[in-house]
């Protein structure tokens, strides 16, 4: 199963896993075409492939999923939690609405999937779950101080839930990569750093390709490109001072696009 699936990531992710005969439940916004890529899917690879339009935003979103995974009878032994809301924005000014999002998309959302489908995972030989999360985990960013703080919680809650499962059936893994052109909000976040933005992008496709090798090896740790390994270690060793006024300074740039 895969949450966010009808852009960007969450797709991509899809058609890797359909590529390698694994049958889908995929799950996204409702009037996002979400039947179409559905289709696309099992036209394109012999698998069976099932859909549920819902806004994880609601409370009652995840239990929506789980409920109807299981009034269908299937059963999920890969998780993929994507589904996820970024955004660029200064606090101060950010709506009700812009915060709630986040924290109840990237955060309340994947933490209740995780807890409905662990326990049934456990009944299978082998099990995998591949929570979203993204290399600005390990940076406080201004401007998108929502976004990095809520993705610091994927990493950290994954971590922990990791270490409860080591004697399981489960294994548990993170994926964070930087900037990926998945569309027109992405090119223009990541055009607005210019270079530095060109550089530490990485397509889609191999981000996908990325994390379900890495899923599959049981890696915890996922980060697409061997600049962003780089990115990693610089903001363990960077001053805290210095840090802070580079991020500033570089995602300001995104306000002005946003």
């Amino acid at each position: 199963m895969v949450t966010g699936v009808s852009s960007g990531i969450g797709k991509q992710i899809a058609y890797e896993l359909a590529s390698r005969g694994k049958n889908l439940l995929i799950i996204s916004l409702p009037n996002q075409k979400l039947q179409e890529v559905a289709e696309n899917i099992k036209n394109n690879f012999p698998v069976e492939v099932d859909f549920l339009e819902v806004d994880l935003s609601e409370k009652e979103g995840p239990a929506k999923v789980y409920s109807w995974v299981k009034e269908n009878h299937y059963q999920v032994d890969v998780l993929v939690n994507n589904a996820g809301m970024a955004g660029t924005a200064v606090f101060e000014k950010s709506d009700d609405k812009y915060i709630d999002d986040r924290i109840l998309v990237n955060v309340r959302a994947l933490v209740f999937l995780c807890r409905y489908f662990i326990p049934d995972m456990k009944l299978y030989p082998q099990a995998y779950i591949l929570n979203v999360g993204s290399l600005s985990a390990y940076y406080s960013i201004p401007f998108k101080s929502l976004y990095s703080s809520t993705k610091a919680f994927v990493v950290n809650f994954s971590r922990a839930i990791r270490t409860e499962l080591k004697d399981s059936n489960i294994s548990l893994s993170v994926l964070c990569p930087n900037g990926v052109r998945t569309n027109e909000g992405t090119h223009a976040r990541i055009d607005a750093h210019g270079k530095k933005g060109t550089l530490t992008a990485v397509s889609v496709e191999e981000v996908a390709r990325s994390a379900v090798n890495g899923m599959y090896k049981s890696r915890f740790l996922i980060i697409p490109g061997k600049i962003n390994w780089f990115l990693l270690f610089l903001s363990h060793i960077t001053p805290r001072f210095l840090e802070q006024r580079l991020l500033y300074k570089e995602f300001y740039k995104e306000v002005m696009v946003s």
